[in-house]
């Protein structure tokens, strides 16, 4: 990308360089990764992120792989080390979601007393078994293990 020159006058009558916010923008690739996945949230496919994005560095299909797989990393270690015990959750919901024929995601749901919801946990399996719901429930209780003394829960057999 070539580098604009502006340039604009002064109040005292002498030009310098003028800063454009758009080209600024368009180098910074913090607002171009910002782009990137807003456009993916937005279901746009990884081989359309250019179109979308600008064909710059930076927009291939490997690099929006790469950086979605960065950013989901994050979320999930983000919903997996929050403090469960600062909520006062009345209830705790299991959900699968069949995504395929051979995948299946179990989530754990927090509901607070107003009704708000919150994704907790998840697990992928091949299918809804038993195995998967008590290791997530383990896993959701061993995170905020305040949470399971405190509240009296009952234990989780397996």
């Amino acid at each position: 990308m070539i580098r604009p020159r502006v340039r604009r006058r002064t109040s005292a009558g002498t030009t310098d360089e003028a800063s454009l916010s758009t080209y600024e923008g368009a180098t910074n690739p913090g607002h171009l990764e910002a782009s990137i996945l807003a456009a993916l949230k937005a279901r746009v496919s990884s081989r359309e992120v250019a179109d979308v994005a600008g064909d710059s560095h930076g927009t291939s299909r490997s690099r929006v792989s790469q950086l979605w797989k960065e950013v989901g990393q994050k979320f999930v270690n983000e919903l997996r080390n929050g403090d469960l015990s600062q909520t006062d959750w009345v209830v705790l919901m299991i959900d699968a979601i069949v995504s395929s024929k051979d995948e299946t995601g179990i989530v754990v749901i927090g509901i607070v007393a107003t009704g708000v919801k919150n994704v907790l946990d998840f697990e992928l399996g091949s299918s809804e078994n038993k195995a998967v719901c008590v290791d997530l429930l383990r896993r959701i209780t061993t995170s905020a293990s305040s949470l399971a003394t405190s509240r009296s829960a009952p234990p989780i057999s397996g």
